[in-house]
């Protein structure tokens, strides 16, 4: 909370110097440098604004981070959520399953060239579930072994933690995940019943 609140009253600073910002590109001769001072300010704006409202702080939070890092790693991420009808999920179980299935996401977009990076994900309460629905570019380099994802690093009893988290805390809630994969694009859909 203290991190979302540090970011808050940063964004809102950055939105009081809107003006003064405004002024220096308005009056300064130099083009070039004019348009590079924009794309920086452009660029805090996108980072520090609030551009997610599921329904839950700590989800918002988590994708305001995730945004973050997919910002600075030329991803595109376009999120879509209604998280208001899952209020019964503790907090940290929240953080763990989005953390980690985007962090995955993450990993995966760095393994394609800047222009294909893209992540999407969506989700909403239908009748008494929730599905969520994450969607990724990938290169195809996906090691799937007895019904198992096997990490792709070397250290391997560092990594590949993740999924198994997300996997521990679905079942928690009587969850599950469904995964599917192609080409160029990894599939991910996790199932939640409401009570």
């Amino acid at each position: 909370m203290d991190i979302l609140n540090k970011k808050n009253e940063y964004s809102r600073e950055l939105y009081h110097d809107m003006k003064n910002h405004i002024l220096c590109m308005k009056y300064d001769a130099n083009i070039e440098k004019s348009n590079s001072y924009i794309e920086k300010v452009e660029l805090l704006l996108e980072e520090y604004g609030n551009k997610f409202n599921t329904g839950n702080i700590i989800l918002d939070t988590v994708l305001h981070e995730k945004n973050n890092l997919c910002l600075r790693n030329n991803i595109t991420f376009t999120c879509d959520i209604n998280f208001k009808n899952c209020s019964f999920m503790e907090d940290e179980d929240i953080c763990s399953i989005f953390s980690n299935l985007l962090d995955n996401a993450i990993e995966a977009c760095l393994k394609v060239e800047p222009s294909k990076r893209n992540i999407i994900l969506k989700g909403l309460s239908m009748d008494s579930i929730f599905v969520a629905k994450l969607s990724n570019s990938t290169n195809n380099d996906i090691n799937f072994k007895d019904n198992e994802f096997m990490t792709t690093k070397t250290n391997k009893l560092l990594h590949g933690i993740g999924l198994k988290s997300v996997k521990s805390t679905l079942k928690k809630y009587d969850g599950e995940i469904l995964f599917d994969f192609d080409k160029n694009i990894f599939y991910t859909k996790i199932l939640i019943p409401i009570p």
